[in-house]
């Protein structure tokens, strides 16, 4: 008796072989880097990144906000630097020490200054717990909190940061 003498109950021979074809599979991980910020520990979503730089040489800006440093050049690009610890109120980050974060969103590119830059970790997106716990400056920039081995950490939400014109302007 061959395959196709198999009494499949009115089944397609096709939705008996393959019956995962049709239901749409959840992205099995997304991927953060992980960084000191402050004095806390936080989550970037690389979709964000367009590279990580060390925190070299800025040239400051007057009439600007405290957090803004002012720009540096990547590569051929003028791009403005933002202390990100000063911004979220979570203290510094010392002038030319620590990494550059090249974000990007939108039609808007900024370089987030960052004590350290240090893991990639690997999730899959049901494993994110909610941040209902996270408050101040730093909650309206919270998605959620991110699951390691040790702990949690806030998951920036890097599309609303970078679309909040508050980040360059004050």
């Amino acid at each position: 008796m061959s395959i196709a003498d198999t009494d499949l109950g009115g089944l397609d021979l096709r939705e008996a072989l393959w019956p995962l074809e049709a239901a749409p599979a959840e992205a099995a991980s997304k991927r953060c880097l992980l960084c000191e910020i402050g004095n806390g520990h936080f989550a970037v979503p690389i979709e964000y990144l367009r590279g990580v730089e060390p925190y070299a040489t800025v040239t400051p800006l007057p009439q600007l906000p405290a957090w803004v440093v002012g720009v540096t050049n990547v590569r051929g690009t003028v791009v403005g630097v933002v202390d990100l610890a000063r911004f979220l109120a979570l203290g510094d980050t010392i002038a030319g020490h620590g990494r550059l974060l090249i974000c990007g969103a939108g039609g808007r590119q900024v370089a987030l200054a960052v004590a350290a830059a240090r893991n990639v970790l690997d999730y899959p997106p049901s494993a994110l717990l909610e941040a209902a716990g996270v408050t101040g400056r730093v909650g309206r920039y919270v998605a959620a909190l991110v699951p390691t081995d040790a702990t949690a950490v806030p998951l920036l939400d890097l599309g609303r940061l970078l679309a909040d014109d508050e980040l360059v302007r004050g």
